[in-house]
């Protein structure tokens, strides 16, 4: 019923057009204008059936003139072959009513040009500006695996579903499920074919998204309504039957309630008054079960509680590319490009990449760089809750100098050239007051294999790690034994002391040792480099030291041991 109402209000113009016409030359209704008509709905009913166009005077727009051309070019057919000839008005009525339309899409062109200021004025309205990126806690911080290396080990899983060969991996999506970070992935049909002989895909794996070493899981749960289905089980066709008002920002993606049911969620939206520039403001998502395909929309931050993503990932990557673009307008970004940020395309989905905190809420993160070609630093990074669409920019002084999540793989990837191995995934935190690139090792196949942490303002400054935490302490280290580790800031050192708990000796830098000890009753991690107090190297634990030291985090960095027992 939806399609057969958006043919008619594709053809609205066509309509007019036809009864001005047979009252003009009642003797051609019968045998030109109702064929034409009926013909040019028939033709509409297939277009909006593939097309799904909104019911929205943006969206009809152009298919009511094409529609009109259609209708015109049959009517002028029948019209002559059946010998009544073409009235001339009814030529003038046609042009009439195609220049209403071009004035019309004209309008909407113009107020559109002139619109990116406002558009970046709303995403700007519902945003915040700091210097730092989010600090990194090591206890709380989820540190993710690339959904690449996630992919590889669920498609080599595909064996454990039945009749395998009716289907393929989806797409992948990553949600919180029972307090964990995880990989969600459905599992789609190859072709119309399978679609025909299947009856509802089977399920969907998962996997977490922070433990490199785990392994999918195949959970059973039969869908009827997916994006890989036809015709009527088509979910862009499901929603746009229920919503066709709405327009549909990026693919449908998969979320699991905490049952274990997976729901399917679409963004949709609407744009702003008689332009073609998204409200971001006003997004809303629909969630549709794909047992029934019952569809159901609510306002994004008032979606049921296990959905993560409110905001699509397209949508996310639009919300970027219009604030740091058109800041102010459209001219400037092409002749001007005073303020203009250019995201970068390295994440992971539509050029964001999905990151959760240390409560769980997910966001979605890019970093920006200059509108000039030859610059590999970074402006700043973004942030866009999943949830409500707001967008944290961070652009302190740590970014002076920063290099972008380009750089950042470049490092991990000229490491290690035998094997080609390549960086992924890189997300900027604020690691003991340093921005730094987080970044995962894939090799060739997509699997993972290492962590990386790069200061981001200093190339010479990285460490590997086969864990999250061997990485973070290995670049704890590596930050200690820079300048800016050993001659730290008088006004930020204050005296401790304590018995060593614990004590480890590492290597450094320049033939330096590192002394990393923990003391009694203090889960601060201590680093002490060795470059003028050689004999530091004897510390042992139950020693009683007295040192000054500078803290940032649940780190401190030693500048001297004033007392000790060596």
């Amino acid at each position: 019923m939806t399609i057969l109402l958006t043919a008619l209000l594709v053809m609205i113009f066509s309509f007019i057009a036809a009864v001005v016409i047979a009252a003009i030359r009642p003797r051609l209704l019968v045998k030109s204008v109702l064929p034409a008509l009926g013909l040019t709905f028939v033709l509409a009913v297939i277009a909006s059936y593939f097309f799904l166009p909104a019911w929205t005077m943006l969206s009809l727009a152009g298919p009511n003139l094409v529609a009109l051309l259609v209708f015109s070019a049959i009517f002028y057919t029948l019209a002559k072959t059946s010998g009544e000839g073409v009235p001339d008005k009814s030529i003038n009525i046609s042009a009439l009513g195609g220049a209403v339309i071009l004035l019309f899409l004209l309008v909407l062109l113009v107020r559109s040009l002139f619109g990116y200021e406002k558009t970046h004025e709303a995403i700007d309205n519902n945003s915040q500006v700091a210097d730092n990126p989010p600090s990194f806690s090591e206890e709380e911080t989820p540190v993710q695996v690339a959904p690449e290396s996630a992919r590889n080990k669920m498609q080599k899983a595909m064996s454990e579903v039945d009749n395998a060969q009716f289907y393929d991996f989806g797409d992948i999506q990553a949600q919180v499920i029972d307090g964990e970070p995880m990989y969600v992935a459905n599992v789609d049909y190859t072709n119309l074919f399978r679609w025909f002989r299947g009856d509802g895909t089977p399920g969907y794996f998962q996997i977490s998204a922070v433990d490199p070493n785990d392994n999918p899981t195949f959970v059973e749960s039969s869908m009827q309504y997916t994006n890989s289905s036809f015709f009527n089980e088509k979910l862009n066709r499901v929603i746009y039957s229920a919503f066709p008002s709405w327009y549909q920002s990026g693919s449908t993606y998969l979320e699991v309630d905490e049952e274990g049911k997976p729901w399917y969620v679409q963004t949709v939206y609407q744009n702003r008054a008689l332009t073609w520039h998204t409200d971001h403001t006003n997004a809303q998502v629909v969630v549709v079960d794909p047992e029934t395909g019952e569809a159901s929309k609510y306002k994004a931050d008032n979606a049921p509680s296990f959905i993560e993503s409110s905001y699509s990932p397209a949508m996310a990557s639009d919300m970027n590319d219009k604030y740091g673009k058109y800041g102010q307008g459209l001219l400037n970004y092409m002749f001007g490009k005073e303020d203009v940020l250019i995201p970068n395309e390295n994440g992971t989905e539509n050029k964001v990449t999905p990151v959760f905190d240390a409560e769980g809420n997910m966001s979605y993160f890019t970093d920006y760089t200059s509108p000039n070609e030859d610059s590999d630093s970074t402006l700043g990074v973004s942030f866009i809750d999943a949830r409500t669409g707001e967008l944290r920019l961070y652009n302190g002084e740590e970014y002076t100098g920063a290099m972008d999540t380009q750089g950042a793989r470049g490092i991990v990837n000229r490491q290690f050239p035998e094997k080609e191995w390549t960086g992924s995934m890189p997300i900027m935190y604020n690691i003991n007051g340093n921005a730094t690139w987080v970044v995962n090792t894939l090799d060739p196949s997509g699997l993972f294999r290492q962590y990386a942490y790069i200061k981001a303002n200093d190339a010479d400054v990285y460490a590997f790690g086969d864990t999250a935490q061997g990485a973070l302490e290995n670049y704890r280290s590596a930050l200690a034994s820079t300048d800016e580790g050993v001659e730290a800031s008088e006004a930020d050192r204050e005296e401790a002391q304590g018995t060593v708990d614990r004590v480890v000796i590492t290597s450094g830098a320049e033939d330096a040792n590192l002394v990393q000890f923990k003391l009694e009753g203090d889960d601060t991690l201590y680093v002490y480099n060795t470059s003028s107090d050689a004999d530091a190297v004897l510390m042992q634990e139950g020693d009683e030291i007295t040192f000054t030291v500078n803290r940032s985090e649940d780190m401190g960095t030693v500048q001297e041991i004033t007392d000790h027992p060596w």
